[in-house]
């Protein structure tokens, strides 16, 4: 896909000794496009007046965090109303098949670095975090039964019985009451698919998190509901040395992880927009079983 001319000029102006040879464009984010520059500069110009705002929002988060977590985040280089720039973190989306693929050693480092991020995230005081506000890694019990009504609406039509089936008992413990789903506010990322945790394949470990657009004070849940719908539970368990509040996460998480498909697919119907059906297919669908003991 060719880049927009106004991206090129916007970026000229701000490098004016800058070649389109070296631009490297990536539309599939749904609220930036993104430019890389020369293999060593992000130009993420926003795609509606909503993602201008969510830009400022990120520059201030990342700068009020980045001294708290030891794996390597994007820091604002230079911030304007219509784009913002980072130093370009290199690295590959961790995906399912990278990690299944490392020896035991390197995969205990991966699990490592990761479970020590997420320690180091959710632990930030978040009373510390001036302006930052709730993102949408916070629900109430309220907000997962309109779900589950936009679901029955939406979604029971188009579903076999099963499907149906298996979307009311998924619901039930949070419609019943049965599963405790408060939480202590911490900062969560909210959006930790495989495309924004980097990784070397080289020195064999992380390299960086990005896209901090949707981070803000949340559930811990959702980062870890988002890991076990990507990755599955079976890998998820194995942050427990590094991330010691996993056991008291772990119930809210499956039901997060398990509302994820459901979620995009009411969105995509809602708003005809069919990529939403599709968003991350491939998902590791590997969830422990709910403990009937209420938490």
């Amino acid at each position: 896909m060719a880049i927009p001319d106004r991206y090129i000029e916007r970026i000229r102006s701000m490098h004016p000794s800058i070649e389109p040879a070296a631009l490297l464009l990536n539309s599939e984010g749904m609220v930036n496009d993104v430019v890389i520059v020369n293999d060593e500069l992000v130009f993420r110009f926003p795609k509606s007046e909503r993602a201008r705002e969510l830009l400022a929002r990120e520059a201030r988060l990342l700068d009020a965090i980045a001294e708290h977590v030891r794996l390597p985040i994007p820091r604002p280089h230079r911030l304007e109303d219509d784009v913002v720039t980072y130093r370009l973190i290199h690295g590959e989306p961790l995906n399912r098949t990278i990690v299944s693929r490392l020896g035991p050693e390197h995969r205990a480092a991966l699990l490592r670095e990761l479970g020590e991020f997420l320690n180091d995230l959710h632990g930030i005081d978040v009373v510390s975090l001036d302006g930052i506000e709730s993102t949408g890694g916070t629900r109430t019990r309220a907000d997962w039964e309109d779900l589950h009504t936009l679901a029955v609406e939406t979604l029971f039509p188009l579903l076999m019985r099963y499907q149906r089936d298996w979307i009311t008992e998924h619901f039930t413990p949070v419609l019943d009451g049965s599963l405790d789903l408060s939480f202590e506010p911490a900062l969560v990322h909210a959006d930790l698919a495989p495309y924004h945790i980097l990784f070397d394949d080289r020195s064999r470990r992380l390299t960086g998190e990005i896209d901090f657009g949707t981070a803000g004070i949340g559930d811990p849940a959702v980062d870890i509901g988002c890991l076990i719908y990507h990755y599955g539970e079976s890998m998820v368990r194995q942050l427990a040395p590094w991330y010691p509040n996993l056991d008291t996460v772990l119930p809210r998480a499956r039901f997060w992880a398990g509302t994820l498909e459901i979620q995009w697919a009411v969105a995509g119907i809602r708003h005809g927009d069919q990529s939403l059906l599709v968003a991350h297919m491939g998902s590791a669908r590997d969830v422990g079983h709910r403990d009937p003991t209420p938490h």
